[in-house]
């Protein structure tokens, strides 16, 4: 079910990515730095992953990224405007970069989401994420949003993170959806739902932790292993 409402310590070392993540890697080439959290001590990556730079406004096109299926590989659907395909992958391997619509989860294996969880965790550079990185879990999100304030759409923007509104893909047809207006992060966390996992949501007067379908795609923040 779709939710409708659904200080910056800054790291000196910027990250030397020569390609990570499925085929190829979406990572390539972008000059990510990191930032520490006055909140935890973690450090997490500076912007988005596929962002150009770090964000400027909550509704800076230029830093809202990738929109990623949740556990999917960077097999090239993570581009906001690719291709998109009804057709269901049967691996976690769809073997192309078209965006898979018209269900609640894009692949048929995997049912209850433990594969594509360990493999979002991997901070071996295997993954999405740059090597050394990873896709956080619900826990790790929320401990630095929710748990410290974090109430809406600005605040998210605010925070040390710089989290854009970047709305999402919707499952239905690949179409972008509330852009500039809402924000929505994966976790690495499976929700224990037929075909949904957990993330991050926030917007005007709402911040919270969600469970939503595997076909939706949205942005990602890495955190250092």
């Amino acid at each position: 079910m779709k939710i409708l409402y659904s200080g910056l310590v800054a790291g000196a070392v910027v990250l030397g990515i020569t390609g990570c993540g499925g085929s190829g890697g979406q990572a390539s080439g972008m000059g990510y730095s990191t930032v520490t959290s006055p909140h935890t001590g973690k450090i997490w990556l500076d912007r988005n992953l596929g962002a150009s730079r770090v964000c400027v406004s909550l509704d800076d096109t230029e830093c809202y990224g990738d929109y990623y299926q949740w556990g999917r590989e960077a097999d090239g659907h993570q581009d906001p405007h690719s291709s998109i395909t009804t057709v269901l992958s049967d691996t976690l391997h769809a073997g192309h970069g078209d965006f898979i619509a018209q269900s609640d989860d894009w692949t048929t294996a995997d049912a209850d989401g433990t594969e594509r969880s360990a493999f979002w965790s991997l901070s071996d550079g295997s993954s999405i994420c740059p090597q050394g990185f990873r896709v956080p879990t619900k826990e790790e999100l929320k401990a630095e949003t929710v748990d410290v304030g974090v109430s809406d759409d600005v605040d998210a923007f605010n925070s040390f993170l710089k989290l854009p509104s970047a709305g999402y893909r919707h499952y239905s047809d690949g179409g972008l959806r509330q852009i500039g207006i809402y924000g929505h992060y994966w976790s690495a966390t499976e929700s224990g739902i037929v075909a949904e996992s957990s993330y991050l949501g926030f917007g005007p007067g709402i911040a919270a932790m969600f469970n939503d379908e595997r076909a939706f795609a949205y942005p990602v923040r890495c955190i250092k292993e």
